[in-house]
């Protein structure tokens, strides 16, 4: 009977996810997805999501975790009337004052009135992601694109058969000797010395990457500084 109710409300929030956001032929002439969604907590933070990845995540019946919370959490946050704003491909609409207007997600896309020009990142506290095993928890929201100052290239290597990725820090904007840890995809970075002692190297072999991988994903989501004694995102 429990696992028959926990089944019902997975399908009720799937129903209202695809009343939210799935844009129906007759109202759009192209598919628009949503890729971030911004909402406000009941302690005031705002809080973001990777809605592509809750979707990635989401694979029945055994991972359900991922799509089902970030629902959850923009459905309280709609119901209680605090603000909730949805990042497209194409834009950034204020999606509560559309339900505040009685108009569906597809009627908000469809006009200006909602539009809006924020950066969702910059007005995050925190962001809602999920850790291994589909956890959910929250950390400090991590920048899309690597911070002036940190530049990553990535390089394979047929005679090591890896790939070597190298994470430059900029000793203008950084204090080298305050960098205290440099890791990729959760391994630590080897520091350089002379000419490259603002270099910092991990490798990554095939066996690292996730299923259906072909190389690494480098981005700030997969390689972390600690700096100061703490993560720089």
């Amino acid at each position: 009977m429990v696992f028959y109710i926990k089944k019902m409300r997975l399908i009720l929030l799937i129903f209202v996810f695809l009343m939210f956001f799935s844009l129906q032929a007759a109202a759009a002439t192209s598919v628009t997805e949503v890729e971030y969604v911004l909402f406000e907590r009941s302690d005031g933070n705002m809080i973001i999501v990777d809605y592509q990845k809750a979707l990635e995540q989401y694979d029945p019946p055994l991972k359900r975790e991922p799509l089902k919370k970030a629902l959850e959490e923009i459905e309280i946050a709609l119901y209680n009337f605090r603000q909730v704003y949805v990042q497209t491909e194409d834009k950034v609409i204020d999606y509560s004052e559309a339900v505040n207007d009685g108009r569906t997600f597809n009627q908000a896309m469809a006009v200006t009135d909602y539009d809006v020009v924020l950066d969702l990142f910059e007005l995050a506290d925190l962001e809602l992601y999920s850790t291994t095993g589909n956890i959910w928890a929250y950390r400090t929201p991590q920048p899309q694109e690597f911070p002036e100052g940190i530049t990553v290239n990535v390089a394979w290597s047929v005679f090591a058969r890896c790939w070597f990725v190298n994470v430059i820090v900029d000793p203008v904007e950084y204090d080298l000797t305050e960098v205290d840890s440099v890791r990729v995809m959760g391994k630590t970075a080897m520091r350089g010395s002379g000419d490259t002692i603002n270099y910092w190297r991990a490798r990554i072999y095939e066996s690292d990457l996730p299923t259906g991988a072909s190389e690494p994903q480098i981005d700030p989501s997969t390689v972390r500084i600690l700096y100061s004694g703490s993560w720089l995102w």
